[in-house]
């Protein structure tokens, strides 16, 4: 068995460049292309966007709705997987914000309604 440097042996080494030859593209000095970008948002969107028709607020353990899982995989093929990680965190946020002020404007409108029916606020 040959060592090719840094202790590695031929086989090692191959097996070591086969892994990171899709990511490749990540260590040259080029940010992704436009057009790559593009199609990253764009799955992203079609996806959580399904969720959302689904009526499911997206949280990242959480199952996936069936009609979602193939925007899924588009979507996680098309994006960095750090993206797709930052992606879903931004999406949770966004969600428990939401349900935040949901509940803070009804909870101002009963109190508003309490009043121009004349009752006794709290």
């Amino acid at each position: 068995v040959q060592k090719a440097g840094y202790g590695l042996t031929l086989n090692a080494l191959s097996t070591l460049q086969l892994l990171l030859e899709p990511c490749s593209w990540l260590m040259s000095s080029t940010a992704p292309l436009k057009s790559a970008r593009t199609l990253c948002y764009e799955a992203r969107d079609s996806f959580y966007q399904c969720v959302r028709d689904q009526g499911v607020d997206f949280i990242p353990d959480n199952p996936i709705p069936d009609k979602c899982k193939k925007l899924r995989g588009a979507f996680e093929k098309s994006c960095l997987p750090s993206w797709v990680q930052h992606f879903d965190v931004q999406q949770e946020a966004q969600a428990r914000r939401a349900r935040l002020l949901h509940t803070t404007i009804n909870k101002q409108a009963a109190t508003a309604a309490g009043s121009l029916s004349g009752k006794a606020q709290s």
